[in-house]
């Protein structure tokens, strides 16, 4: 596949590259989802490959180093996998690395020239951070949407610097992304009664109050009131809520499936 950048990808991978130029070896690059942050970082493994340097991407879902591994493949670039089950070809310049693995096999993979880690929010985790430790000599790219912790701390104790891409507004008006409305109607949720816990609700105080039969026949009802007859997608807390979910929507002669991380690829 032959790709072409688009202006703005190719002018965030410029400033990380000036970045590199003035000294800050450790540089975190923010753009909205759809930006196509995996193309970026791709074009700068296979740069990094072909001035004859190393590269690693780091990913923290077995989902994404498959996707990533497909994007690298159709791009051109040999990759190998640091991966549960992969074959070892660590002798090939760029690497597709599970930090779960990597974290096992430092010992036996060469030190990278450019280390890039999506989703780079999670990178002050003790894992992740004992990576970077190994790699000190390594130049860091870290890309995400949401460049804080769960927390809302920032990043600083890890990145150098920051560099921003377009926004998802920007990249809507370019036509590069979809617009979309939003709505907000009435729910019986009390985010009063669910405590939160690193940022995040509680999940068995969210289960107390979505999965229930009144609140999951809203779900229902304001899917036929805003987008009946269109495909939906719902978000739920676990299986069983998506379940229950599910169901409703079949009960009120709306087809629908429970989808889940064990669900066969042809669904």
């Amino acid at each position: 596949m032959d790709i072409c950048l688009r202006p703005y990808q190719q002018q965030l991978i410029d400033d990380v590259g000036y970045e590199y130029s003035v000294g800050r070896r450790r540089v975190c690059a923010v753009a909205p989802c759809g930006a196509g942050k995996t193309i970026m970082t791709a074009w700068m493994a296979r740069g990094t490959a072909l001035s004859g340097r190393r590269a690693i991407f780091m990913v923290h879902r077995q989902e994404l180093i498959e996707q990533t591994s497909a994007t690298f493949t159709a791009m051109g670039i040999r990759h190998g996998l640091i991966a549960a089950g992969a074959a070892k070809e660590y002798d090939l310049p760029v690497q597709i690395a599970s930090v779960q693995t990597l974290i096992h096999r430092l010992s036996q993979v060469q030190a990278p020239d450019l280390l890039i880690c999506d989703e780079c929010h999670h990178i002050v985790a003790n894992t992740y951070r004992k990576i970077v430790d190994q790699f000190s000599s390594s130049y860091v790219l870290g890309v995400t949407a949401t460049p804080e912790r769960i927390g809302g701390q920032g990043l600083g104790e890890i990145f150098q610097s920051l560099v921003l891409g377009p926004s998802a507004a920007d990249l809507i008006a370019a036509g590069n992304l979809t617009p979309y409305d939003y709505y907000a109607p009435p729910t019986k949720f009390d985010p009063a009664a669910a405590h939160v816990r690193f940022g995040e609700y509680v999940k068995n105080d969210l289960l107390s109050q979505m999965d229930d039969a009144d609140v999951i026949g809203d779900i229902v009802t304001n899917y036929k009131n805003l987008a009946d007859g269109k495909r939906a997608i719902c978000y739920c807390i676990n299986r069983a809520h998506s379940e229950h979910v599910a169901a409703s929507f079949r009960a009120a002669g709306i087809p629908a499936l429970h989808i889940d991380g064990e669900t066969h690829k042809a669904v």
